[in-house]
């Protein structure tokens, strides 16, 4: 499913419940450990890759933060409020969010913890 700027940002504002608030300057190290929480809560397997910078070996930079696995695979670059991403970011974003799989891919913030927490706990979708 693609959205544009504005039916996402719809879909955030719809999000929004009294409570569920988060602070506006969160750590990512913080904001990682409450989505890794969720996901494992509702079934994900979970990886997270300590330096996405590439290697000796000629691999290329700038992984996504988390990949998660469950009836879907979900590729997560996290970012605070005010991060930007690398070039190399949105390289893997770009590249990701053009298969035809069944891949979802997400440049995830704390002010959207709605949006990660409705994804996350969605029920398990066999045919999917």
């Amino acid at each position: 499913m693609r959205w544009t700027e504005d039916e996402y940002a719809g879909f955030l504002a719809a999000q929004q419940r009294p409570g569920t608030a988060q602070p506006a300057e969160e750590p990512e190290a913080r904001f990682q450990a409450r989505i890794l929480r969720l996901a494992r809560q509702h079934g994900w397997l979970c990886h997270h890759s300590h330096d996405s910078r590439g290697n000796d070996w000629g691999c290329d930079a700038g992984l996504p933060d988390l990949i998660l696995v469950r009836e879907a695979i979900l590729f997560a670059e996290l970012k605070t409020r005010t991060g930007k991403l690398t070039a190399e970011q949105e390289r893997w974003l770009t590249m990701l969010s053009t298969t035809q799989s069944r891949v979802e891919v997400y440049c995830w913030r704390p002010a959207q913890w709605a949006v990660i927490e409705h994804r996350l706990t969605e029920p398990w979708r066999e045919d999917a």
